[in-house]
């Protein structure tokens, strides 16, 4: 996911298919996460440190509800679905 339509960029080429966040769910998942709305991450090495730290102490790892759906009605998440169960608190799977 990018932070915003501003963070694509030719040299990025690969990210032109990302979904954006928006302004809400980028808010609330900084929130989530511990840090601050006003400054986000930069975007370099620093700064994706620091977000892949916060996820990992903020984001249980968590499929069991998943794992114990039967597998006739066992799916994927989409993104939306994932993102929501992320900024619940309930966590994410890890083919997420």
């Amino acid at each position: 996911m990018r932070w915003s339509e501003s963070d694509a960029t030719p040299e990025a080429g690969r990210d032109h298919d990302l979904p954006v966040l928006t302004t809400a769910q980028r808010g609330t998942l900084l929130a989530r996460l511990g840090l601050s709305t006003h400054v986000p991450p930069t975007q370099d090495t620093a700064g994706l440190t620091t977000l892949v730290r916060a996820w990992l102490l903020a984001m249980p790892f968590h499929n069991l509800d998943l794992l114990a759906a039967s597998l006739g009605t066992r799916r994927s998440l989409d993104q939306d679905e994932a993102l929501a169960r992320c900024l619940s608190g309930l966590g994410g799977p890890c083919h997420v």
